[in-house]
């Protein structure tokens, strides 16, 4: 990875925003790369987050300074797994995954932890709302389908495909919801991929991943530079000056909703490190290229 300087770049300055993708597992990359890359680029006095997915869970641990605690966490509960069917489970349908993603969020999120979160920068959390007529099982398949031939035909970080469905998008405060004690729901609820995990409804209204509505959404109020960590490879982002996004130097070693094989958790959070240590060698340098996607090597 090469800084480049010319009037298409952004200065060796903090970054105000964080904007972090889904990816099930994968996301624990975008936690080895925060650990790695620490507060040096602005990032412990980081204003606004945006995230979706299991990007949640990154976001609201980087604020709570819990990030090994989830890998540890993550690492124990997936050892215990031997299989992503399980017939008996209370929740979720057939699967484990459910039952032991909430197991995670509830340990890692003490109270200290809350009240970090309740305290500090205000972190979105996107949704994706369902229309009442759309909540059925058919029709979620159906929009799940539209997403994946969004992703797959275009590559892109923002969906149209759904949106044509009538979906919308649902934002919800972390900070908030840690103040009225909702917190691990509102992190287990944006991992929803149906029918890995139940449809589930907040404030009402029927949701899952919010990943259907965009992969990197941006805060409501996008204001100042943003790192953005994408979890995964996108042909085309939304490249605008003060944007600096970021993807991992090689594909991540995990299947995105593998809840048995704890090797690969740890093998995605080292190579989030490897490629955090490598960024923040560009970073100094100087200016960066916002129109290019950085890989770190």
């Amino acid at each position: 990875m090469s800084a480049v300087h010319g009037p298409m770049t952004v200065g060796c300055t903090k970054f105000q925003q964080l904007v972090l993708s889904g990816g099930g597992t994968r996301c624990y990359w975008q936690g080895g790369f925060l650990h790695a890359v620490g507060n040096e680029i602005g990032l412990g006095s980081i204003e606004r987050i945006s995230a979706v997915s299991g990007g949640a869970l990154t976001a609201c641990g980087h604020v709570a300074h819990i990030g090994e605690r989830i890998l540890e966490k993550t690492l124990e509960v997936f050892e215990r797994e031997t299989s992503n069917l399980d017939p008996s489970s209370e929740e979720g349908g057939p699967t484990p995954h459910e039952e032991a993603y909430r197991e995670i969020v509830e340990a890692v999120f003490d109270e200290p932890a809350i009240r970090s979160v309740a305290e500090g920068p205000e972190i979105e959390i996107v949704l994706t709302g369902l229309p009442e007529k759309l909540w059925d099982e058919l029709s979620i398949a159906a929009t799940f389908g539209l997403y994946l031939v969004d992703r797959l035909a275009r590559g892109s970080t923002t969906k149209t495909l759904t949106k044509l469905a009538g979906i919308e998008e649902v934002r919800v405060s972390a900070r908030k919801a840690a103040r009225d004690g909702r917190l691990v729901d509102l992190v287990t609820t944006a991992a929803r991929i149906p029918p890995v995990f139940d449809v589930d409804s907040w404030n009402g209204q029927h949701v899952i991943d919010g990943g259907s509505i965009s992969d990197a959404p941006f805060p409501s109020e996008d204001k100042g530079n943003s790192l953005i960590l994408l979890a995964s490879d996108f042909r085309h982002v939304p490249h605008k000056e003060g944007r600096i996004f970021v993807m991992p130097s090689q594909t991540v070693p995990t299947d995105k909703i593998d809840f048995t094989d704890p090797t690969e958790v740890r093998d995605a959070w080292d190579l989030g490190q490897k490629d955090g240590l490598a960024f923040l060698e560009a970073w100094r340098m100087g200016p960066m290229d916002w129109q290019k996607v950085y890989t770190p090597s």
